[in-house]
């Protein structure tokens, strides 16, 4: 019982068992969240951008990985070589903490350990209202659009797209698309990541 009362809130938080499914992270409170629940899951990355930018999606659903937040708290602990060789398809085990993060709880990372590869989850299909308002952020999500206007990007291309009821912005590779001008106007076939409620652009892989 003394040994109990002297104990702070961060020591018990670390003493419990960790989370290992991200729908249970996802479904954490901001308040949960921002604890540092200890959160240990096995995940497919479904998305890399530019330096630190990852999403990653287990059985249950998908989430955002906040590195660049691990590295400010000092909590990263990964080789930032093997961290920049991983790709989209490879299969991770991710330690860390649960995060509040933006616009729902994500993962702080400790560790991120390649073990594997593997195919893509299936995107799902679009549900407009759960689109637009950013209930499925990081989750793969198929959409259909068409193309109002392409722009280079530091690594691929950004589409403006106009998908009834909604217009957003995807993000897709520079191998997507290999004469820009001739999609335009054209209806294509996007897997999705959003990001939030889609106030900015989305990491994306096209299908046109």
């Amino acid at each position: 019982m003394l040994l109990l009362a002297g104990l702070g809130a961060g020591t018990l938080a670390r003493a419990q068992a960790p989370l290992t499914r991200i729908v249970d992270v996802r479904s954490l409170s901001r308040e949960e969240a921002a604890k540092s629940l200890p959160v240990r899951v096995r995940a497919v990355v479904t998305w890399r951008g530019l330096r630190d930018q990852m999403t990653v999606q287990d059985d249950t659903c998908g989430v955002w990985i906040f590195v660049t937040d691990a590295r400010k708290q000092q909590l990263w602990a990964t080789d930032d070589a093997d961290f920049n060789a991983m790709r989209v398809g490879d299969v991770l085990e991710i330690d860390g903490v649960s995060f509040a993060g933006g616009y729902v709880p994500g993962i702080m990372p400790k560790t991120l350990r390649r073990v594997g590869a593997q195919p893509l989850p299936p995107a799902r299909p679009m549900d407009p209202a759960r689109f637009f308002n950013g209930a499925e952020d990081s989750q793969r999500v198929e959409v259909r659009g068409v193309v109002q206007g392409v722009q280079p990007a530091e690594t691929g291309w950004l589409l403006e797209l106009n998908s009834n009821p909604g217009r957003f912005t995807a993000e897709v590779p520079r191998s997507a698309i290999t004469d820009p001008a001739a999609i335009v106007d054209a209806e294509v076939r996007v897997s999705v990541a959003p990001e939030g409620a889609l106030s900015t652009p989305l990491p994306a892989s096209a299908t046109p």
